[in-house]
């Protein structure tokens, strides 16, 4: 098989498969958006809350999150619920609005390796959403925009209100027409479902309501054109948390993963040779663990003292892999992508 390495950069949360409705019980920590800018940092789950506005707000989430290859891996929380799932503990603080908590997904990504600012894209193909979830309280599906077009808008993004499901999974399959701002909204500027959608930045899943505390779960997401897809029973895969733990994980919100830099290596792809050569400027012991992005082990490389280490790549298939690069008293994680 040719292969082509396309990248290696520090560990981030990418990742690039073939298109597919994302169902949590698949235990797959992105949505593939199919139209990730370039940075493949499109589609995965992320928090957010409204600290920023002064509110108090968490998530609480009903086992820690992380595995051996990354920190904030999401695959745990997957695991235990089939879905990202946990409680929101609204709290209005000092805000002057009501309290919120949010998990959602950038659809195309961030702008670049050195910016994380996320990018707009043109989902209207998809033709809207669908999506599979339990809550407590009627959540909201906000079709989330850039900050600058977001503050001309005074924060009034279309959105859909769904409907509470706290007993059994509902699946709702919302059209770009049926996205609409706030009754709230009285500015000059107005947009709908269908434009939002010609420069869409990420998908919201808001959960704002009183003060309180509100068990929830998103089970299942995808385009609306495959709704046919969602017309089936996944209650017995969606079930919300227990709410009893005290020490349930708080899951940071915006929290930036930043690892300290491995300058001492250097990586170069041998087209001829179907190895990555790892080239160190004096000579040293080399241990490389490859794993793909669900953390399941690959191959492990062990070479002993030497300014250049060849790491055979025949083994595997085209996709995204981590090596986890053990080298003297330094450890560092990357990525790479074979096409």
């Amino acid at each position: 098989m040719n292969k082509f390495l396309s990248s290696i950069v520090l560990l981030a949360a990418t990742a690039s498969f073939s298109f597919d409705d994302w169902f949590g019980y698949e235990i797959v920590p992105y949505v593939y958006t199919n139209l990730d800018g370039g940075t493949e940092t499109a589609g995965y789950w992320l928090f957010s809350d409204d600290h920023q506005q002064n509110g108090l707000s968490r998530t609480l989430l009903p086992t820690e999150l992380g595995t051996e290859y990354w920190d904030f891996a999401i695959e745990p929380l997957l695991e235990f619920c089939n879905g990202v799932c946990g409680t929101a503990v609204l709290d209005q603080g000092t805000s002057t609005a009501a309290p919120f908590i949010s998990a959602y997904i950038n659809v195309a990504g961030e702008t670049s390796k050195t910016d994380d600012t996320p990018i707009a894209a043109d989902a209207s193909d998809w033709g809207g959403i669908c999506i599979i979830y339990k809550s407590e309280v009627a959540p909201i599906l906000e079709l989330g925009l850039s900050q600058n077009v977001e503050a001309t808008l005074s924060n009034a993004i279309p959105a859909k209100i769904l409907d509470e499901a706290p007993n059994v999974a509902k699946t709702q399959c919302i059209p770009w027409s049926e996205f609409e701002q706030p009754s709230w909204y009285t500015g000059e500027v107005k947009i709908n479902g269908e434009q939002a959608a010609k420069q869409l930045v990420y998908i919201n899943f808001k959960i704002q309501a009183d003060p309180g505390r509100y068990r929830f779960n998103l089970c299942a997401i995808g385009p609306y054109k495959h709704a046919s897809v969602f017309n089936q029973d996944i209650d017995n895969y969606c079930q919300l948390p227990n709410d009893t733990s005290a020490t349930a994980a708080i899951y940071k919100p915006k929290q930036t993963l930043h690892i300290g830099t491995f300058s001492r290596l250097k990586f170069h792809f041998i087209k001829d040779r179907n190895s990555l050569l790892v080239k160190s400027p004096i000579a040293s012991e080399l241990k490389v663990l490859i794993s793909d992005v669900r953390g399941i082990l690959k191959g492990i490389y062990e070479g002993d003292a030497a300014t250049n280490h060849y790491i055979p790549l025949d083994n595997l298939n085209r996709g995204v892999y981590i090596l986890n690069v053990v080298s003297g008293n330094n450890t560092q994680k990357y990525k790479i992508q074979i096409r």
